[in-house]
Formats: C-alpha cells, structure tokens, sequence
C-alpha cells in the first residue's frame, strides 16, 4: 500500500510527523491513533481501502475527486467495536445508543460477551459491569460516547470512567483548540479553478517540474496553483536556469576550445545564445498546435500548458496555412487524446507541408522533460492504430524496470489496447514485461520460469501495438546469461511456457521476493500519471499491510 501512494505521488511515513496529513487505520487501539485522536484534529482519518479507491478511479482514466473519496473511505468513529449498555432503562435513548452506534460503525450487543469491546454504563455497578471488569471489557459512560461521535474518533476511555465524578469526565481527552484540517485558500483556489480540488495523477514519485502533470490536469485539478508564478515574464526567466543541451554546449566549449578549433568554438557559442533565447520563451517556443477531441475542460487546460511553454495555438487545420506560420522543420502539431481511434483524427494528407499528430501522452512526456521530445521515440506518443486488440483480450501483464511516466504510459496502453495491468508478478500473470533485459531482476526471472510466464522485452508490446495485433513470444524472450547460483534449474526458454505451475496466493515484489497475496489485497477494491497533490499518509502499527 505504501508502495502504491508513493507511485501516486504521496509521502509514506513511518512515524506519525508533524507533516503527516492522513492516517490509514486498520487497528484503532494504536499509539498513533490514541494521538490522532486527542492531539491532531488537522490528520484525515481513512480507511485502507482509500488508497486503492484512489487508484483505481486514476487508472479508469476518470476525474478523481479526492474530497469526494476522502468522505467516503473515512473511517466511522466506532469502527471495529462491539458497544453494550447497562443501567439505562429509558427505551428512547437506548434506542438511540444503538442506531448511533451501528450508524457510525460498531456492532451493538444485546448481551455482555467476551467479544464486547466496550460497555456504557450509567454507574459502576450491576453484574454487566462486575463481569465487564473480570473480563477486561473498556468501561465507559455515556458522555465518552457522545465526544466521540463528535470527535469522529475513539477517545481514551479511561477518561471517561464511571468512577470518575462528572466534572473529571473526559478531561484532557480531545485537545478541541487544536486546527481543523487544513483547506487551500478557496480565494487562490478559484482564481484558477473553481473546480474542487482534485487528484493529480502521475505514476512516478511527484516530479518536481511544476508542468509535469499535464494528464493529471487534463483529467484532474486543472492549473496548479504555483504554476502562474512560475511561468514567468521573459525578462524574469532569463538566466534562471540553462536548458541541458545548453549546458552541455559550454562545458563542450571550455573542454576542447582551442586556437584550431576556434571557428567551431564561436559556432557552439552563437548556437548556446540561441538556445537560452529560446529556453527562455519556452521549450516549446515555435511551435503551433490545433487541439482536437478533447472537452472543454481540458481543452482549457491543455491551452494554459502549451502557451505557458511558448507554443501558439491555431483554431482549425486551415489556419496552419497562413502566411505567418513557417512551413520547414518539425513546428506544426495536432494533439489528440490517445483515446481517440485513428478514424476520428483529422487527415494531414492533402496538406502541403507536414503536420504532426500526437497525443497528450507525448505532452505529458514533454513537460516532463522540459524539451521537445521526438513523437516516434515512443509509442504512446502518436494515436495507437488499433484498440482494442482482440488478442490481448483478458491477458494480465505485468512489468518489471518501468517508473514514473514510462510505467504511467505503459498501464495505460495495456488498458487501451483491452489487457489488464497487475503491479505484481503472480502465477497467473499472462506475461512479464521487461524495461531494460540487462538488469532484470534474477529473482523474477527464476520465479517466471518456474511459474512458466513469460518474460519478455518491451519491444514486444510496442510492436504488437504498432502493428494491431499481438505478435510471438518467442523472439522477444529474455535469454539472458545467468550466473550459476541464480540459473540453477533454467535452461533454455524454448517450449518452457506450454504450462504455468501456480503457487496460488503469493506474488513477487519489485525486489524479487515471494509474498502472501492476502497481505496486500486491500479488498476495497497500484500505476500510476501525474502528480498527486503533495500528501503524506502512515500507518498505524497495527494495520495488515495491504
């Protein structure tokens, strides 16, 4: 579960800090719960299952509503108690007791038992509260049951003892002067999105470019706050920083300058002033784009990215024919989403220049790169031709070596082209995918030849969906020399997936470990885009891990 928030850009900790915004409860009579609950009104209490529910909605591609699923996955003020009463006769208020309490998450018992967690007693006696003592039951009166409804959590109930006089009940037990938690300022918040606040989906770690999460954007919060700030005036962005190929360009110049090499010197400088001018308009700065297909939203959206990193918009496909807009090189754009089936992209082919079309995956790319990436570096950067792919109907992938955008834009082709995509690797899994067959993890490759999955290069999947169709294992097996501790058993891969030997209930994690697959079903049902807003959760000690 950790692992998951922090592929959607949150802060796992530990230790409950002081910089810790939500808490994951899966055991409330925990140490951190017990301060949470007296000592930091500002933590978000939730369930597990949030964290799945998260993704889950940001893998479907929908508008993910954070506020909206914090509500709904917060955790109920009893949740995992069994509430019995004793001593009120008044039928109207034991009634009351008891649909509050199953209303906010508990089990109410008729009867004292052994399973009973807590007893609300009017006073210290009678045999529920003899018994109740005998066996370690929480005693409690019925003002430690209202102050935790209004607290929303459980609070210490040996404040709220029976024994204890009136004027001593609940004292110190909720710390009420503490900070609800922390809202954006909806005055800076509407200035540029009226909107509510939502998720901003990125399967890295948050990347630190505040253009990164264009797809997040697109399908989220819309503009970040920071963003207006940071796309500053020419005059205050010159010299601010110096793109990469500009740096490399000096250091070229000061490594090699010489009396023989003092014509190629002065080029390498003429071309770093051009680039800095350039960076300094944006990295997209010469270039014209007509957005196609995408709502009005994020239409917006996607205008506020391209003109903030200098590229011009056009309205129509007849506007790139004007006089004022240069013909050579590679500066004119259609951006789809990569959703869009090829039938409904605008053809280019009666234009008499070249115009390129690519998709918000590419964008996204881009900004994350903060330069102008070639479309056919990348698969998910043009329109896919095909999807879904019939044959790849009901396959479950898996991957290994991909992170941040590349592992974001893998899920997502997977999902486009019809196949499911499983973070971790199970006997079930239909194929393991591998970024980089050099430095596979042996450990997987032992575990995918004794399952009998196969265990492939990327190229496999780029090419099936280039060409629309699901292509061979065999000639992109890995086959990579083993030493021989870790190539005990494996032979040669011809043949060696007709069967898969099924270990039910266990997958291996990134690391190669074999793990239960109970610990990390989250049963409320891990991928990954753009930035979350920046959120950090931890655990309570005695949560089962997901």
């Amino acid at each position: 579960m950790a692992t998951i928030a922090s592929q959607m850009g949150a802060t796992h900790k530990f230790d409950l800090t002081s910089d810790v915004t939500h808490l994951l409860v899966g055991e409330v009579n925990t140490p951190k719960y017990k301060f949470v609950a007296r000592e930091r009104a500002d933590v978000i209490v939730l369930k597990p299952e949030w964290v799945e529910a998260v993704r889950q909605s940001w893998m479907q591609g929908e508008d993910t509503d954070i506020r909206a699923l914090e509500e709904q996955y917060k955790l109920p003020a009893f949740a995992g108690l069994s509430i019995c009463i004793t001593g009120f006769e008044d039928m109207t208020f034991r009634n009351y007791i008891q649909s509050t309490a199953v209303a906010n998450g508990a089990k109410f018992k008729k009867d004292l038992t052994k399973n009973v967690t807590h007893l609300i007693a009017r006073s210290a006696e009678g045999q529920k509260y003899k018994f109740a003592t005998q066996w370690n039951i929480k005693v409690v009166t019925g003002k430690w049951f209202s102050d935790s409804i209004e607290r929303g959590m459980v609070l210490e109930e040996t404040l709220y003892h029976p024994l204890l006089s009136e004027e001593q009940q609940g004292v110190g037990a909720w710390n009420k002067a503490l900070p609800a938690p922390k809202q954006k300022s909806q005055t800076n918040e509407n200035s540029t999105n009226p909107r509510p606040r939502k998720l901003r989906r990125m399967a890295s770690a948050k990347l630190e470019d505040q253009n990164a999460g264009i797809w997040g954007d697109i399908v989220g919060s819309g503009f970040d706050n920071s963003e207006p700030n940071a796309s500053k005036s020419n005059e205050d962005r010159v010299g601010d920083s110096i793109p990469p190929k500009a740096v490399s360009v000096i250091q070229e110049a000061k490594s090699f300058a010489s009396e023989s090499t003092f014509a190629e010197a002065q080029d390498s400088h003429r071309q770093l002033l051009e680039s800095m001018v350039n960076y300094s308009k944006g990295f997209l700065h010469g270039t014209y784009f007509l957005i196609h297909g995408f709502s009005q939203k994020q239409r917006t959206v996607l205008r506020h990215h391209l003109s903030s990193n200098g590229a011009r918009l056009v309205d129509s496909m007849s506007d790139f024919a004007r006089p004022d807009i240069p013909k050579t090189g590679h500066g004119l754009y259609i951006i789809v989403s990569h959703r869009t089936p090829i039938s409904e992209i605008p053809s280019t082919d009666d234009l008499a220049f070249e115009c390129e079309v690519v998709t918000d995956m590419w964008l996204e790319r881009c900004l994350d790169a903060r330069d102008l990436v070639p479309p056919e570096a990348n698969v998910a950067s043009t329109p896919v031709p095909k999807f879904p792919i019939p044959e790849f109907h009901g396959m479950r992938i898996c991957s290994t070596g991909f992170a941040r955008i590349d592992l974001l834009h893998l899920s997502k082709l997977v999902s486009l082209i019809g196949a499911s995509y499983n973070e971790y690797l199970t006997p079930s899994a239909s194929v393991l995918i591998c970024n980089d067959p050099q430095s596979m993890n042996l450990e997987k490759l032992r575990h995918t030849h004794e399952w009998g999955v196969p265990t492939v290069s990327a190229e496999w999947l780029w090419i099936s969906i280039q060409a629309g169709q699901k292509k061979p294992f065999d000639p992109y097996l890995i086959r990579k020399p083993l030493s021989r501790s870790s190539s005990k058993g494996l032979k040669s891969r011809s043949g060696s997936y007709a069967g898969h030997e099924h270990q039910p209930g266990h997958f291996i994690t990134e690391n190669g470990d074999t793990q239960p697959a109970t610990n990390h079903n989250l049963n409320g049902s891990t991928k990954p885009n753009p930035n979350l807003p920046e959120r950090t959760a931890t655990t309570s000690e005695k949560q089962s891990k997901p």
